[in-house]
């Protein structure tokens, strides 16, 4: 996602979306896009991600040993699935995080008001963030070098079995 988003470049927008990147989407018509996606979402911490970007933290990613800026984060995301006319997906971070942080962004990002965290939503400039579409990271980081991903039993609201 960080290279549709270039501020300094003659083909981005008003708010920073690179015109090209999202006529190619358009053109491709995805229905869904994840964010964060990849091993990426393992180690991300979703309150980093909101709020004036020039408050974010830069932290170190440590599935690519880079300096992850935070300038591109959720509600970003959002707009821009927005823009590229597909629905936003938002994984929660499952690898080093739990439940509760997870609930916390679902809260944030879809309740419409009068709680601490979609009222903290509605105050960063975003009055009606919903996505209907939420995930879990299914990858776990294992801290030896290598990714591998978890194998769940899905539930009864899902009547896939995942192959034995």
């Amino acid at each position: 996602m960080a290279a549709s988003l270039s501020r300094d470049t003659p083909t981005a927008d008003a708010k920073g979306f690179r015109r090209d990147v999202l006529a190619l989407v358009r053109e491709l018509a995805p229905t869904v896009m994840r964010y964060p996606g990849g091993n990426f979402v393992s180690g991300y911490n979703w309150e980093d991600g909101v709020g004036p970007v020039a408050a974010r933290p830069r932290r170190l990613d440590l599935a690519w040993m880079s300096t992850e800026t935070n300038q591109f984060g959720t509600n970003e995301f959002i707009d821009w699935c927005r823009a590229a006319d597909t629905e936003p997906m938002l994984a929660v971070n499952l690898g080093t995080r739990g439940a509760d942080a997870a609930r916390n962004m679902v809260e944030y990002c879809n309740h419409p008001s009068g709680t601490t965290l979609s009222d903290l939503r509605r105050q960063h400039g975003w009055k009606n963030r919903t996505t209907s579409n939420s995930g879990a990271s299914v990858t776990k980081w294992t801290g030896r070098g290598r990714w591998r991903p978890r194998r769940r039993r899905n539930t009864a609201a899902s009547p896939m079995r995942p192959p034995r």
